[in-house]
């Protein structure tokens, strides 16, 4: 996970072909969730993907029956479904079709004909959007086939993963929370009224969007002219500094 993950969040897994404004049929789908809040550099394991798929956190169910990759398959990762995509979230694979879904190839997403894996740094102390740009700009070992490999990494660390907070009686950065998400026009930020904070809402691909300097609790943010998508909002109080996400849509 490039981001927390809040209690009930889940992420649909879909190797249909997307012909830019649809996603086709007569393949599987397979919907990952989680009953409780998950943070951010958490490793979610899948397997067994065909047959009766497990995962190491959450649950994975096989919401539509085929799911069953092949050499020149891709397989789209997004938040709602297949008949209603709200955010595209990645891609790995061949095949690809990035119209419409705010995908790039080595930025969010992982052109390659290779079965393989990443198997690079686990370390990492930028911000979450150059995390992505390395995992997907990095050559993966490749596979002799679609066995889970043992050797993969199962932990990340560094500041890029780090959760914030400040001193325990002062106002905590883990209670910031985001809504309505997701949203058609705008979004609040809950903070004390006390505080003020300056907001950055950056694209998927890390592009910054819109800059609020001085924001009042609850006030709303307008982000009714922005595409639909997922975005990343960085919240900064007193030089700490906090993300929330949230997916715009139609």
């Amino acid at each position: 996970l490039l981001d927390d993950c809040p209690a009930g969040g889940s992420i649909t897994f879909i190797d249909d072909e997307w012909n830019g404004a649809a996603f086709s049929t007569g393949e599987g789908v397979s919907t990952w969730s989680t009953a409780s809040a998950l943070p951010k550099g958490t490793l979610i394991e899948i397997t067994n993907v065909g047959a009766t798929p497990a995962a190491n956190v959450g649950t994975i169910t096989e919401t539509v029956a085929g799911m069953a990759l092949s050499n020149g398959d891709g397989l789209y990762a997004i938040a709602g479904t297949r008949s209603s995509p709200t955010a595209f979230l990645s891609f790995v694979g061949v095949g690809q079709n990035f119209t419409g879904t705010g995908l790039v190839d080595g930025v969010n997403a992982h052109v390659t004909s290779i079965r393989g894996y990443y198997n690079g740094t686990s370390v990492f102390n930028g911000t979450i959007a150059a995390v992505a740009t390395a995992i997907n700009s990095a050559t993966w070992v490749g596979t002799s086939g679609f066995t889970f490999p043992a050797n993969i990494i199962r932990s990340y660390s560094g500041s890029a993963f780090a959760t914030l907070s400040i001193n325990d009686n002062e106002f905590n950065l883990k209670d910031i929370t985001l809504y309505p998400n997701p949203t058609t026009s705008s979004i609040k930020l809950k903070l004390l009224a006390s505080e003020k904070a300056e907001i950055q809402i950056f694209n998927a691909m890390g592009k910054l969007i819109k800059t609020e300097k001085k924001y009042d609790a609850n006030e709303k943010i307008d982000v009714s002219e922005i595409a639909t998508g997922l975005y990343f909002v960085k919240v900064n109080i007193n030089g700490l500094t906090v993300t929330r996400k949230f997916i715009k849509s139609n």
